[in-house]
Protein backbone atom coordinates (compact mmCIF):
# COMPACT_ATOMS: atom_id res chain seq x y z
CA UNK A 1 0.00 0.00 0.00
CA UNK A 2 1.39 3.41 -0.97
CA UNK A 3 2.19 5.85 1.82
CA UNK A 4 -0.19 8.64 0.63
CA UNK A 5 -3.06 6.15 0.39
CA UNK A 6 -2.23 4.82 3.85
CA UNK A 7 -2.23 8.30 5.36
CA UNK A 8 -5.57 8.92 3.69
CA UNK A 9 -6.97 5.89 5.51
CA UNK A 10 -5.55 7.15 8.79
CA UNK A 11 -7.26 10.50 8.27
CA UNK A 12 -10.52 8.73 7.40
CA UNK A 13 -10.25 6.66 10.58
CA UNK A 14 -9.74 9.82 12.65
CA UNK A 15 -12.69 11.46 10.92
CA UNK A 16 -14.91 8.50 11.72
CA UNK A 17 -13.94 8.72 15.39
CA UNK A 18 -14.69 12.46 15.39
CA UNK A 19 -18.12 11.80 13.89
CA UNK A 20 -18.90 9.26 16.61
CA UNK A 21 -17.84 11.76 19.28
CA UNK A 22 -20.15 14.37 17.76
CA UNK A 23 -23.08 11.94 17.71
CA UNK A 24 -22.53 10.22 21.05
CA UNK A 25 -21.01 12.93 23.27
CA UNK A 26 -21.72 16.38 21.82
CA UNK A 27 -25.35 16.10 20.65
CA UNK A 28 -25.01 19.60 19.19
CA UNK A 29 -25.42 21.41 22.53
CA UNK A 30 -24.22 24.99 23.06
CA UNK A 31 -20.77 24.50 24.59
CA UNK A 32 -20.20 26.42 27.78
CA UNK A 33 -23.86 27.22 28.34
CA UNK A 34 -24.77 23.54 28.72
CA UNK A 35 -22.17 21.40 30.47
CA UNK A 36 -21.56 17.97 29.01
CA UNK A 37 -21.04 16.49 32.46
CA UNK A 38 -23.76 14.64 34.25
CA UNK A 39 -23.28 14.86 38.03
CA UNK A 40 -21.56 16.67 40.89
CA UNK A 41 -18.05 15.69 39.79
CA UNK A 42 -18.40 17.94 36.75
CA UNK A 43 -18.23 21.14 38.78
CA UNK A 44 -15.26 19.80 40.75
CA UNK A 45 -13.21 19.24 37.61
CA UNK A 46 -14.19 22.64 36.24
CA UNK A 47 -12.88 24.12 39.49
CA UNK A 48 -9.60 22.20 39.12
CA UNK A 49 -9.14 23.55 35.59
CA UNK A 50 -9.33 27.06 36.98
CA UNK A 51 -7.53 26.43 40.25
CA UNK A 52 -4.12 25.43 38.90
CA UNK A 53 -3.60 28.49 36.67
CA UNK A 54 -4.98 30.74 39.44
CA UNK A 55 -2.76 29.22 42.15
CA UNK A 56 0.42 29.43 40.07
CA UNK A 57 -0.18 32.98 38.85
CA UNK A 58 -1.01 34.15 42.40
CA UNK A 59 1.98 32.33 43.97
CA UNK A 60 -0.19 29.99 46.02
CA UNK A 61 0.49 26.37 46.95
CA UNK A 62 -1.46 24.48 44.26
CA UNK A 63 -1.56 21.32 46.37
CA UNK A 64 -3.52 22.99 49.17
CA UNK A 65 -6.81 24.65 48.33
CA UNK A 66 -7.70 27.50 50.66
CA UNK A 67 -10.83 28.53 48.76
CA UNK A 68 -12.76 25.32 49.38
CA UNK A 69 -13.78 23.55 52.58
CA UNK A 70 -13.31 26.79 54.49
CA UNK A 71 -11.94 27.60 56.92
CA UNK A 72 -9.52 24.66 57.13
CA UNK A 73 -8.95 24.26 53.36
CA UNK A 74 -8.28 20.99 51.52
CA UNK A 75 -5.12 18.99 50.87
CA UNK A 76 -5.22 18.28 47.13
CA UNK A 77 -2.27 15.88 46.96
CA UNK A 78 -4.52 12.83 47.33
CA UNK A 79 -7.41 14.33 45.38
CA UNK A 80 -7.93 13.74 41.66
CA UNK A 81 -7.20 17.37 40.87
CA UNK A 82 -5.85 16.65 37.33
CA UNK A 83 -2.76 18.92 37.41
CA UNK A 84 -1.45 17.60 34.08
CA UNK A 85 -4.74 18.22 32.27
CA UNK A 86 -5.22 21.63 33.90
CA UNK A 87 -1.71 22.80 32.99
CA UNK A 88 -1.82 21.50 29.41
CA UNK A 89 -5.24 23.09 28.94
CA UNK A 90 -4.16 26.37 30.53
CA UNK A 91 -4.00 28.33 27.22
CA UNK A 92 -7.41 26.98 26.23
CA UNK A 93 -8.91 27.78 29.62
CA UNK A 94 -7.46 31.28 29.51
CA UNK A 95 -8.88 31.86 26.02
CA UNK A 96 -12.44 30.52 26.40
CA UNK A 97 -13.06 30.13 30.14
CA UNK A 98 -13.32 27.08 32.37
CA UNK A 99 -16.80 25.96 31.30
CA UNK A 100 -16.10 25.92 27.56
CA UNK A 101 -12.65 24.46 28.23
CA UNK A 102 -14.22 21.60 30.17
CA UNK A 103 -16.72 20.90 27.39
CA UNK A 104 -14.01 20.93 24.72
CA UNK A 105 -11.82 18.59 26.78
CA UNK A 106 -14.79 16.27 27.25
CA UNK A 107 -15.12 16.11 23.46
CA UNK A 108 -11.37 15.72 22.89
CA UNK A 109 -10.83 12.89 25.39
CA UNK A 110 -12.58 10.05 23.50
CA UNK A 111 -10.96 11.16 20.26
CA UNK A 112 -7.49 11.09 21.83
CA UNK A 113 -8.20 7.70 23.41
CA UNK A 114 -9.37 6.27 20.09
CA UNK A 115 -6.40 7.61 18.13
CA UNK A 116 -3.89 6.30 20.68
CA UNK A 117 -5.44 2.82 20.66
CA UNK A 118 -5.68 2.92 16.87
CA UNK A 119 -1.96 3.71 16.59
CA UNK A 120 -1.08 0.82 18.90
CA UNK A 121 -3.34 -1.65 17.10
CA UNK A 122 -2.04 -0.55 13.71
CA UNK A 123 1.54 -1.04 14.89
CA UNK A 124 0.63 -4.61 15.81
CA UNK A 125 -1.47 -5.56 12.79
CA UNK A 126 -0.39 -3.13 10.03
CA UNK A 127 -4.05 -3.20 8.93
CA UNK A 128 -6.37 -0.22 9.10
CA UNK A 129 -9.76 -1.87 9.68
CA UNK A 130 -8.78 -4.10 12.65
CA UNK A 131 -6.87 -1.16 14.13
CA UNK A 132 -9.93 1.05 13.73
CA UNK A 133 -12.15 -1.41 15.56
CA UNK A 134 -9.52 -1.69 18.29
CA UNK A 135 -9.54 2.06 18.76
CA UNK A 136 -13.34 2.13 18.71
CA UNK A 137 -13.69 -0.58 21.36
CA UNK A 138 -11.10 1.11 23.58
CA UNK A 139 -12.53 4.63 23.38
CA UNK A 140 -16.25 3.88 23.31
CA UNK A 141 -16.51 0.91 25.65
CA UNK A 142 -19.05 0.80 28.46
CA UNK A 143 -16.35 1.88 30.92
CA UNK A 144 -15.28 4.81 28.77
CA UNK A 145 -18.81 6.06 28.21
CA UNK A 146 -19.71 5.65 31.89
CA UNK A 147 -16.81 7.92 32.87
CA UNK A 148 -17.02 10.18 29.83
CA UNK A 149 -19.17 13.04 31.00
CA UNK A 150 -18.14 13.60 34.58
CA UNK A 151 -14.61 12.41 35.47
CA UNK A 152 -11.76 13.66 33.31
CA UNK A 153 -9.20 11.83 35.44
CA UNK A 154 -10.76 8.45 34.64
CA UNK A 155 -11.91 9.12 31.08
CA UNK A 156 -8.53 10.24 29.67
CA UNK A 157 -6.75 6.91 29.12
CA UNK A 158 -4.81 7.68 25.92
CA UNK A 159 -1.45 7.13 27.60
CA UNK A 160 -2.18 3.46 28.33
CA UNK A 161 -2.06 2.16 24.73
CA UNK A 162 0.98 4.36 24.11
CA UNK A 163 2.80 2.76 27.05
CA UNK A 164 1.72 -0.66 25.80
CA UNK A 165 3.07 0.23 22.35
CA UNK A 166 6.41 1.21 23.91
CA UNK A 167 6.59 -2.00 25.94
CA UNK A 168 5.85 -4.06 22.84
CA UNK A 169 8.54 -2.20 20.87
CA UNK A 170 11.04 -2.83 23.66
CA UNK A 171 9.98 -6.48 23.88
CA UNK A 172 10.67 -6.86 20.16
CA UNK A 173 14.00 -5.05 20.46
CA UNK A 174 12.87 -2.12 18.31
CA UNK A 175 13.98 0.55 20.78
CA UNK A 176 16.95 0.78 23.10
CA UNK A 177 16.88 0.83 26.89
CA UNK A 178 17.65 4.51 27.36
CA UNK A 179 14.88 5.65 25.02
CA UNK A 180 12.37 3.13 26.35
CA UNK A 181 13.01 3.98 29.99
CA UNK A 182 13.01 7.72 29.34
CA UNK A 183 9.75 7.72 27.38
CA UNK A 184 8.05 5.32 29.79
CA UNK A 185 9.09 7.44 32.79
CA UNK A 186 7.64 10.57 31.19
CA UNK A 187 4.38 8.88 30.24
CA UNK A 188 3.90 7.27 33.65
CA UNK A 189 4.65 10.57 35.40
CA UNK A 190 2.01 12.23 33.23
CA UNK A 191 -0.44 9.44 34.05
CA UNK A 192 0.18 9.94 37.76
CA UNK A 193 -0.67 13.61 37.27
CA UNK A 194 -3.90 12.67 35.52
CA UNK A 195 -5.14 9.80 37.67
CA UNK A 196 -3.40 8.08 40.56
CA UNK A 197 -6.01 5.31 40.35
CA UNK A 198 -5.24 4.43 36.74
CA UNK A 199 -1.51 4.79 37.42
CA UNK A 200 -1.69 2.25 40.26
CA UNK A 201 -3.98 -0.12 38.37
CA UNK A 202 -1.78 -0.02 35.27
CA UNK A 203 1.24 -1.05 37.34
CA UNK A 204 -0.67 -3.93 38.95
CA UNK A 205 -2.11 -5.26 35.70
CA UNK A 206 1.21 -4.81 33.89
CA UNK A 207 2.85 -7.00 36.53
CA UNK A 208 0.09 -9.58 36.09
CA UNK A 209 0.49 -9.54 32.30
CA UNK A 210 4.25 -9.89 32.60
CA UNK A 211 3.87 -12.88 34.93
CA UNK A 212 1.41 -14.54 32.55
CA UNK A 213 3.78 -13.95 29.63
CA UNK A 214 6.69 -15.40 31.64
CA UNK A 215 4.64 -18.55 32.24
CA UNK A 216 3.36 -18.95 28.67
CA UNK A 217 6.20 -17.56 26.51
CA UNK A 218 9.15 -19.53 27.76
CA UNK A 219 11.03 -19.06 24.52
CA UNK A 220 10.85 -15.26 24.92
CA UNK A 221 12.04 -15.04 28.50
CA UNK A 222 15.18 -13.15 27.54
CA UNK A 223 13.04 -10.35 26.11
CA UNK A 224 10.73 -10.47 29.13
CA UNK A 225 13.73 -10.20 31.43
CA UNK A 226 14.84 -7.13 29.47
CA UNK A 227 11.43 -5.51 29.90
CA UNK A 228 11.42 -6.33 33.62
CA UNK A 229 14.79 -4.66 34.20
CA UNK A 230 13.58 -1.58 32.30
CA UNK A 231 10.43 -1.43 34.42
CA UNK A 232 12.51 -1.29 37.61
CA UNK A 233 13.92 2.03 36.40
CA UNK A 234 10.46 3.45 35.70
CA UNK A 235 8.49 2.20 38.73
CA UNK A 236 11.04 1.54 41.50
Amino acid sequence: MKVPALWGRHVAAAGAYALIVALVVWHGVDLGRILLGGDGDTTAFIWYLGWWPYALTHHLNPFFGTMIWAPQGLNLIWVNCIPVIALLAWPLTWAVGVAVSYDLLTLAVPLLNALAAYAFCFALTRRVLPAWFGGFLFAFSSYAMARQNDQLNLSLTALLPLVAWLVWARFEGRVGRARAVGLAAVMMALEAGISLEIFALSVVFAAYAWGLAWWRLRERRAALRRVFVDALWVVP
